[in-house]
């Protein structure tokens, strides 16, 4: 089952829906005030970084699940680290698409 399966089971997706959800190569929870910094050597974004992002493409905040947030992940280590590997923090948001 993939990620976005389950995330359309927790939320129903609409037309114009859209849900960036951040789980593969640029996508785990960096430290905060990160930005996008540790995108390339660590493959984290930071989620307010995300955020602002997609904010700055005209789309508007519309929810988040915080089901994958692991507060034990340090933030600071690769994703693929053994230490942290398949247990990383991660970020689901929720964006719509305004009306024309």
């Amino acid at each position: 089952m993939s990620l976005e399966f389950e995330i359309s089971e927790v939320i129903p997706a609409s037309p114009e829906d859209i849900y960036a959800a951040w789980t593969s190569s640029a996508g785990h929870s960096a430290m905060t005030g990160s930005g996008n910094e540790a995108v390339q050597e660590l493959h984290r974004i930071e989620a307010v970084f995300a955020r602002r992002d997609i904010e700055a493409h005209g789309f508007e905040f519309a929810g988040e699940l915080q089901t994958l947030e692991n507060t034990s992940d340090p933030l600071d280590i690769s994703v693929f680290d053994p230490s942290v590997r398949r247990k990383t923090s991660r970020f689901v948001y929720k964006f719509i698409e305004p009306a024309d």
